[in-house]
């Protein structure tokens, strides 16, 4: 704990404690042969090791990115369920499995998080997205076979407003449609982005590969 400018300003870090990581924390070593990359035979040999030893056939990670649902913090990596993380202690409280629904792992870069994130920003409106099925995509899925649309709504209403679909009476609005630049800043979504409301009713936001 340290005061700068002031103020208090307090660190700690905690590894989480997935099961793998408690496996080796008991051997007192490392125990999992690398399995990331190398020559195939290698890694398959790696594979069929590890699954023998600890029944699992590479190290579960969490250290990718930290969600936060339901008042409740997760870390995330992709390569298993993510961990609920008590925020105050950093102690790892258990795996996340959505009440047993759940069995693999999350997207550790979500997408339409980021859009929530614009339109909290711009304080814009979203409509439920459409999947994109006219290019190359064979997946003949709506959002709403992949998503809970109701639960996504609800769980965000304090955040920004979210339509089924678009009004009626904007149908045949003025439209644009903008391709968001990578890596920006907030200044750009509050300055160049906002400012097309002064011009559009609605506008589509390209921001993903089928949304």
């Amino acid at each position: 704990m340290t005061v700068v400018a002031g103020r208090v300003i307090s660190y700690k870090n905690r590894y989480v404690e997935t099961e793998t990581f408690t496996i080796e924390t008991k051997l007192n070593k490392p125990g999992f042969l690398p399995a990331l990359a190398g020559d195939a035979p290698a890694i398959i040999a790696a594979f069929l090791l590890n699954s023998l030893r600890f029944g699992a056939v590479n190290e579960h990670m969490g250290n990718t990115n930290v969600f936060e649902h339901s008042g409740k913090v997760y870390a995330i990596a992709e390569n298993y369920v993510p961990q609920e993380v008590d925020i105050s202690t950093l102690e790892t409280v258990c795996n996340w499995d959505v009440n047993g629904t759940w069995d693999r792992p999350f997207t550790s870069h979500p997408k339409i998080c980021d859009m929530v994130a614009v339109a909290r920003i711009i304080n814009a409106t979203l409509v439920i997205p459409e999947l994109d099925k006219r290019s190359f995509w064979k997946d003949s899925s709506n959002f709403s076979d992949v998503f809970d649309e109701d639960h996504f709504i609800n769980a965000l209403s304090n955040d920004v407003k979210i339509t089924k679909k678009l009004p009626k009476e904007l149908a045949t609005g003025t439209r644009a449609v903008k391709h968001f630049r990578s890596w920006s800043g907030m200044d750009y979504y509050q300055d160049e982005i906002a400012s097309m409301w002064e011009e559009y009713e609605v506008r589509f936001l390209e921001y993903s590969g089928r949304i």
